[in-house]
């Protein structure tokens, strides 16, 4: 399963039933029992035998992406009997292979008959399967909002071209007679890139506080991203700049065309 392993041991096959009780626990266990301390050869009580750990693994989402991890304990099949563990009953069984996930069932499924013939097989599936399962709601939801996302992108993008060309056409004449003075075309254009900057910060800054705020509210659909993760808003806030950019180009370059002579005979 690529669990990590991240102190300790793992189970091994000389932890028998005539060796010491042992017990390799995860994370969330630690972090429940003994917050900030050691645990390695610390003993509990679990499966009617002190157990002493020996190893700590990382957490897993036993009860599906957006659940929390519980605390789980993992123990060695030789040191737990059959029935012994009385609310529990093992019926999963967890092949990792290479090859193609039905090639291999013939293969199983006579195995588990030469072990049990009575041992029933069934809900076959394949880790991408139980993965696409359990998100299929939640990336219905996200591509709904992805699609949201980009018709605002769009008509932000329409809106701030819309506003800059206005803007441009009723200082064409202003344009011009600062290039007749001598304006440098640098400085037409930077003026109206000042102008759709000033619009983006107007939108940014303020849409970038609402976003964390409501943040808390979406972060179920964030599996494994925190709602105020700065790599998220910075690119965001750079998308943003960059939209602006690109809608301030054609009024920009407008701009600095302009023939003074005609823009003032406009007037």
């Amino acid at each position: 399963m690529k669990i990590p392993l991240h102190a300790g041991r793992d189970v091994v096959e000389s932890d028998t039933a005539n060796a010491a009780w042992v017990a390799v626990v995860s994370d969330s266990f630690v972090e429940r029992y003994w917050p900030g301390q050691d645990p390695l050869d610390r003993h509990f009580q679990f499966a009617f035998h002190d157990r002493k750990i020996v190893g700590v693994v990382g957490d897993i989402r036993v009860r599906g992406i957006e659940r929390k991890s519980e605390p789980q304990v993992y123990l060695s099949h030789k040191q737990v009997q059959d029935g012994q563990l009385v609310y529990y009953a093992p019926k999963e069984l967890v092949i990792r292979s290479s090859a193609l996930a039905q090639s291999l069932l013939p293969a199983i499924r006579d195995i588990i008959r030469t072990a049990d013939s009575d041992q029933p097989i069934s809900n076959v599936r394949t880790m991408a399967d139980i993965v696409e399962h359990d998100t299929t709601s939640r990336s219905v939801q996200v591509r709904a909002l992805g699609a949201l996302a980009a018709i605002a992108f769009l008509l932000a993008a329409v809106g701030i071209h819309g506003v800059l060309s206005f803007a441009v056409s009723q200082r064409s004449r202003e344009f011009g007679v600062r290039i007749a003075l001598g304006a440098d075309s640098r400085d037409i254009l930077g003026m109206v890139l000042r102008r759709g900057l000033l619009l983006a910060a107007a939108g940014v800054v303020p849409g970038l506080g609402l976003a964390y705020a409501a943040g808390p509210t979406m972060e179920s659909l964030l599996a494994g991203l925190k709602p105020s993760d700065p790599a998220t808003f910075a690119s965001v806030a750079a998308l943003c700049i960059l939209m602006t950019v690109l809608g301030v180009l054609s009024p920009a370059i407008r701009a600095v065309r302009t023939d003074p002579i005609s823009a003032i005979r406009a007037e």
